[in-house]
This record gives structure tokens, sequence and C-alpha cells, in this order.
């Protein structure tokens, strides 16, 4: 196989492109094991290779801990994700740029934060029937 090139992912991994002639394959007694969809064009392979950040936290998650502490993490964290999303709107940012989308994620939090602050502080004001 030829090599193609290089090609980087949004996510950090690169991936490498080979590829045949559509007349090398003709001949090939594989062929048909190799690339059964594929009558007319020549074979092409990507191959990945991850960065080593990703290899160890693939690994991290393998574990039960970290499975755990995840899954307490869906009940506590993605609700707030769920309630910016609904109550906001902000299914999308309105502003471009980093520090500007990172303002409009911060006032979003807080409006959250202030929220949940006012839900708790009229929870312990609130007389206890007894």
């Amino acid at each position: 196989m030829r090599y193609e090139g290089r090609l980087k992912h949004k996510s950090g991994n690169f991936f490498y492109r080979y590829e045949v002639r559509a007349s090398d394959c003709q001949n090939c007694p594989l062929k048909p094991q190799c690339c059964p969809g594929n009558q007319h064009r020549g074979r092409g392979l990507l191959r990945t290779k991850e960065t080593a950040a990703r290899i160890a936290f693939r690994q991290k998650m393998a574990t039960p801990e970290a499975q755990k502490q995840y899954r307490r993490r869906s009940r506590v964290i993605e609700f707030c994700h769920a309630w910016i999303k609904s109550k906001l709107g902000l299914r999308q940012f309105h502003l471009r740029g980093l520090v500007k989308v990172q303002m409009e994620m911060l006032w979003a939090c807080l409006t959250y934060n202030l929220q949940q602050w006012i839900r708790l502080r009229k929870l312990q004001a609130a007389p206890t029937a007894g």
C-alpha cells in the first residue's frame, strides 16, 4: 500500500491514509476477501494513532472506580447541563471566539447557581411542621 498522507482529527488523533491503485487490486487473488464490496476501485485504509493522553484516559475509564464515579457524575452534573439547555435555551453559543464563549458559559453557570441558591434558601427558611 502506498502512503497518501496524514490527517489530524479535531480530537487530536492522527489518521494515516494508505491506498492501492485499482489496477494493482484487479489481479490479486485475495481481492474478494480483502474488499468484497469494492469491484472497481483500489483498496484504501486509515490507520489511527491515538495520543498518549487518550490511551491513558481510556485505561483509566476501564477501571471500576472510574465507572462508579461517572455514574454518580451523570446524576449530579448532567442535570445542570440539561437545565441550562432547556431553561436558558443555550443549545449553541451566540458569540464567537473562545473568550466570549467562555464568558457566555460563565453567565449561564452563574444563573444556574443563583437559581439553586435561591431554591435552597427557601427550603431553609420554610418552617418545619411539628
